[in-house]
């Protein structure tokens, strides 16, 4: 690397900068292909890179540069670099966005920086294509999936980037160039006229295209979604080549020897390649000049459901009030209607539960809080409209990873395998709850009843879990789910009876939770489950019902208490008008401030005895 170029680049980027070396490209650590990757967008420049902050524009996209955090466009300007509106939008579905292949290929050439957005693309993939690099990895090439969403890459390159990066993916040989009809969206802003490189080669294996796993996706076309090692593992054992070695001895046997690489790539292409066509969504890119890169600059209508939120851990449960909650900062809270209290949080992956019952969302409701002023300062990109503060259980029950308030870092207690999540306005109204009365929600995992409850109303728990609802011998509960409502009579379950069915195994595990989160279990039948609208491995929050606590101890002590200050009121009166015959009306008042006085103690005693039951035990 050239010392003169390193160092400008290190006043530009100030002390913030990262050397992209230190994310290896496919060359380095071919079984990690496509490579690795900042977890956010960068800027690359001769060299180091700068990580950018996503914002509602791309003009406002920030990074830390030596003169301060900055916007990208007062960057560019201020280095006289060249501009947003004079680059070109090109996808990076394969290794490009690794900072240290961008380091291979640069370094030397050219010393504009590369802007590396990281955001969301529909109706496309990124498919493994049916040939072999030099360097031994199966390449990545772009594909049509309709209805699928990918999280990948864009790079805004110059035309003098445009050209080197052009010779470097060897274009009219491995790859032409094709446009891309979807916009790339990165935080709220979408980019248009995007292009892409396209390989008609695609890799086919069990009669079907195979996904680059690395790339997260929304309802992928795609069975098969595998990793390069995974990938690369089962074409060479269909090969037949170095069989009975591990993947990194039959990787060595082959890398850098061109008489086996073309070998293997001859048999890969006539016995496992399949077509990959242009279709409306994927043209082939015009032969004269092509389009610079766009961004919609008017403000675009934004909704709470269009959101992807990062869960974030919650420091602070002082006004949870026994229920399940979600912070959002001020703007995300502008975007739900006034005084919404609840919502629903989605996953974004579907889950394949239970062998041919289809695919599953992972879904529960949380109660809505605003975030607290007093802890913004200490909560790093809280300003963003996607960061939020979830609850661990919460975050178990979607499988969403946790993050760190101060340093935006994943948690080392792993929570699930999703980055992301939605919320939602829920489809029915809910109910607040009656906190005054101390009321303590649990959520359970559903699962299908236990033998003997099949045509039974009721639902089960064990033991250990009616004390903390307050009903240690069992009693009446509300179930909510995020569809409906269901009132139903508890019990307990004996330990033994509670085997789980092999379709129940391994909720948690299926959402990439570790073994530690174990949800406890509810047992419904079928009935309910269908009055719930809920399937087996959703969420339910219960608690404890109203009418059970008013009809078991509220009218119980109230009755008591009440004959007894109506004797008491009673004596008073009598002895009034005894003492003070002529002033008999003195005696009536008296009676009457004694009742007033006796119903007030009557309703606090009953109050007090509420919440004492609930929270005993």
């Amino acid at each position: 690397m050239p010392t003169v170029a390193l160092s400008s680049a290190k006043r530009i980027f100030g002390s913030s900068a990262r050397l992209a070396s230190d994310y290896p490209g496919a060359q380095h650590i071919p079984l990690d292909y496509p490579g690795r990757r900042p977890e956010t967008s960068f800027l690359y420049l001769d060299g180091l890179i700068a990580l950018v902050r996503e914002s509602p524009s791309l003009s406002s996209l920030l990074i830390d540069a030596g003169s301060g955090e900055t916007t990208i466009d007062e960057f560019l300007a201020a280095n006289d670099l060249v501009p947003f509106n004079q680059r070109y939008a090109v996808l990076a579905v394969g290794s490009n966005a690794c900072p240290g292949r961008l380091e291979e290929k640069f370094i030397g050439k050219d010393h504009d920086a590369i802007i590396a957005l990281k955001g969301w693309i529909a109706d496309v993939d990124s498919i493994y294509a049916a040939w072999l690099a030099d360097y031994g990895a199966l390449p990545a090439t772009i594909a049509e999936a309709p209805g699928t969403e990918v999280e990948i890459w864009l790079t805004l390159l110059t035309q003098a980037q445009l050209t080197i990066m052009n010779a470097s993916e060897g274009l009219g040989d491995d790859y032409s160039l094709v446009s891309v009809a979807s916009p790339f969206r990165v935080g709220l802003a979408m980019v248009e006229n995007v292009y892409a490189y396209f390989d008609r080669r695609a890799l086919v294996l069990e009669g079907e295209h195979v996904r680059v796993g690395d790339f997260s996706a929304q309802n992928p076309k795609l069975r098969s979604s595998l990793t390069e090692k995974e990938a690369l593992a089962i074409v060479l054992d269909k090969l037949e080549f170095a069989c009975g070695q591990s993947i990194e001895q039959r990787h060595r046997a082959m890398t850098g020897i061109p008489s086996v690489i073309g070998n293997l790539n001859a048999r890969l292409t006539k016995s496992f390649t399949g077509i990959n066509a242009h279709s409306h969504t994927i043209v082939p890119a015009p032969t004269g000049e092509l389009q610079l890169m766009q961004w919609i600059r008017r403000p675009m209508m934004v909704t709470i459901d269009s959101i992807r939120f990062k869960a974030h851990q919650t420091n602070n449960r002082d006004d949870a009030r026994g229920e399940f909650i979600i912070r959002l900062n001020a703007e995300a809270m502008r975007l739900l209607p006034h005084r919404c209290k609840y919502v629903v949080v989605r996953s974004i992956t579907k889950q394949a539960w239970a062998k041919g019952k289809g695919l599953v969302v992972p879904e529960v409701i949380a109660a809505v809080r605003r975030l607290l002023p007093e802890e913004r300062k200490s909560l790093k990109g809280c300003d963003d409209i996607r960061f939020c503060q979830l609850d661990m259980s919460l975050r178990v029950s979607i499988g969403v990873q946790g993050y760190d308030t101060t340093n935006n870092e994943p948690l080392k207690d792993k929570t699930g395998n999703d980055q992301y999540f939605r919320v939602e306005r829920p489809s029915r109204s809910i109910r607040p709850i009656g906190w005054w009365l101390g009321y303590q929600w649990m959520l359970f995992r559903v699962h299908r009843a236990l033998d003997g409850d099949w045509e039974t109303p009721i639902c089960r728990v064990r033991q250990r879990y009616l004390a903390s609802l307050g009903i240690h011998d069992g009693g009446v509960v509300v179930v909510e789910s995020v569809a409906k409502r269901a009132t139903r009579r508890l019990l307990a379950a004996n330990d033994n009876e509670t085997e789980e069915t092999e379709d129940d195994i391994g909720f948690e595990g299926h959402l990439g939770a570790a073994p530690l989160f174990r949800f406890p279990c509810i047992y419904m039948d079928l009935s309910t489950r269908s009055q719930l609208d809920a399937v087996p491995g959703q969420v339910v929050w219960v608690r404890r019902e109203l009418w059970s606590v008013v009809s078991r101890e509220f009218l119980k002590n109230a009755s008591a208490l009440a004959l007894a200050f109506l004797g008491i009121a009673f004596s008073v009166r009598e002895l009034v008008v005894r003492l003070c015959p002529d002033h008999q009306s003195w005696g009536d008042w008296s009676l009457g401030g004694f009742l007033l006085l006796s119903v007030g103690m009557i309703l606090w005693c009953a109050y007090d005895e509420c919440r004492s039951t609930v929270r005993s035990k």
